[in-house]
This record gives C-alpha cells, sequence and structure tokens, in this order.
C-alpha cells in the first residue's frame, strides 16, 4: 500500500486515472494509475468502453482514494502504476463484477 489518499482528478479511460498528489513508488513518481485486476475493454470502438468510463467517473472523480499493492509497468516510455484502488475501504472492482479477472 502507498500510505497515502489521493484525490482521482481525471478518468483518462475505461481503467486509467489520474491522481493527485503525485504518487511516488520505488524512486519513481507520476500521476497516472490503473486498475489491477480489471479488464474493461481499452478501445473507446469496442462495447462496453464508454459504460466502464462513465461508471468509473461517477465512481471516483473527485473522490479521495488509497492504492494497494503497487506495481510498475514501461507503457511507451511513461510510468504507470497499476494498482487495487480502493474507495471507502472497498476494493473498486466490486463495483466491476464484469470487468474483473476471474
Amino acid at each position: 500500500m502507498i500510505t497515502q489518499k489521493f484525490t482521482v482528478k481525471e478518468i483518462i479511460n475505461s481503467g486509467e486515472i489520474c491522481v493527485s498528489p503525485n504518487w511516488c513508488h520505488q524512486k519513481k513518481t507520476g500521476n497516472r494509475v490503473k486498475v489491477l485486476g480489471f479488464f474493461p475493454p481499452i478501445d473507446e470502438r469496442e462495447y462496453g468502453f464508454s459504460f466502464a468510463k462513465k461508471k468509473l467517473t461517477a465512481l471516483l472523480y473527485e473522490k479521495k482514494i488509497e492504492l494497494f499493492n503497487p506495481t510498475f509497468i514501461d507503457k511507451y516510455g511513461e510510468d504507470v502504476l497499476f494498482c487495487n484502488i480502493y474507495l471507502d475501504d472497498s476494493d473498486i472492482k466490486i463495483y466491476f463484477p464484469e470487468f474483473r479477472n476471474v
């Protein structure tokens, strides 16, 4: 767990958000976070993309969250942190059963 609360400032797509303040993990910093173990459609033309992004926006935008189990994946030269995201002590994946890793 990264022992700090973050505010969600932007929903980038169906599974990626920007947070404030920046996270700091393993001597790296950034503001982009992807939901770990969460597999919504990533192409905006795919069925379910808009649904997932709208639901993520309604659930998280401008809310305080906590990040657990941080893992790095280098995406096109940018560090993106994959985490379990908790809102009010609950993993947000409970709100998206259709996109969880089974």
